[in-house]
């Protein structure tokens, strides 16, 4: 007789957090902490049940050539707390210590990596894609803020671990530009984060870079081109429309103009060179279906007449 196979563990939706993905248009789908697809297809990762699970087409690379095997990589050092948000400095980025480095890039631990699973469960998280690999970051795990860093690679569908970031942060933003990883915002040990860090996967090394104006809790973060977009969040007992962009250039944040309403909690995707903001939470604790786009060249923004059939 033919065995069944048993399907896949669903993940458990997250309150208040959407999953956004850009495709040839927008698409927003609710439940975990999503940022975009790699070659086309979307990809949950992670949630309560912690489990990664592709969704619709099979995965496919752009490269008929796989990645070439991995050395092992060295025990990643523990992370250092969080500075205190507050005021910006344009200080340079400084680099952390790197687990593993080297033209290769990050290495697959062959001890304890996985097919689809994360090596540890936990919520609230990010991922950004970059070369056909999904970095998994942060999150909120039994005892906290996490400063984890898995890597899913798409074409083994093997998750290994990557070096520990700087700073421990969950509710987070994560986003991929310019071949890079950045970590921006959130909740950290010691409360809200303004603090901002960036990760290079080619040399597998952490960066910090200048905090941003404000802390921002569950923002929504774009990039355009190379540029990193923070969008709102929350602050303490205040949501914000406030608009952040990071200038990998000169290393520094300025800020944009605000939003058309304040929201924390919504996802931000771009399209033909504009960034369009879903959902979220307003300032009076409803759940938002406007859609608001920005136009990075005119630092302008309007609001879409389609909105989300359902508020979320």
């Amino acid at each position: 007789m033919a065995r069944t196979p048993a399907p896949r563990r669903p993940l458990a939706p997250v309150a208040a957090t959407l999953l956004a993905v850009a495709l040839d248009g927008c698409t927003v789908v609710g439940g975990a902490t999503v940022r975009p697809p790699v070659f086309g297809n979307t990809i949950a990762v992670g949630g309560r049940g912690g489990t990664v699970v592709p969704v619709g087409v099979t995965t496919t690379s752009t490269s008929s050539t796989p990645p070439a095997p991995l050395p092992a990589q060295a025990p990643a050092p523990a992370p250092a707390p969080e500075p205190t948000p507050g005021t910006p400095t344009q200080a340079p980025a400084q680099t952390a210590p790197a687990a593993s480095s080297g033209p290769s890039g990050c290495a697959a631990l062959a001890a304890g990596s996985q097919r689809g699973v994360l090596p540890v469960a936990r919520a609230y998280l990010g991922a950004a894609a970059v070369d056909g690999r999904i970095y998994v970051t942060g999150g909120l795990v039994g005892d906290g803020a996490s400063a984890r860093l898995d890597i899913l690679d798409t074409q083994t569908g093997v998750v290994f671990p990557g070096p520990d970031a700087p700073s421990r942060r969950y509710s987070h933003g994560t986003v991929a530009a310019g071949g890079r990883v950045y970590v921006v915002g959130g909740h950290g040990m010691s409360g809200r984060l303004a603090t901002a860090e960036r990760f290079d996967p080619t040399s597998c090394r952490w960066e910090t870079l200048a905090p941003m104006a404000q802390a921002h809790h569950e923002p929504a973060v774009a990039a355009v081109l190379d540029e990193v977009y923070v969008f709102g969040g929350e602050n303490g007992p205040s949501h914000l429309a406030t608009v952040e962009r990071f200038d990998p250039t000169t290393g520094r944040w300025s800020r944009r103009s605000d939003m058309p309403r304040a929201r924390k909690g919504g996802v931000a995707a771009t399209v033909g060179g504009r960034v369009y903001v879903f959902g979220g939470i307003d300032t009076r604790g409803s759940l938002l279906a406007e859609v608001d786009v920005y136009d990075p060249q005119a630092d302008r923004w309007s609001t879409s007449q389609a909105r989300m059939p359902a508020p979320r």
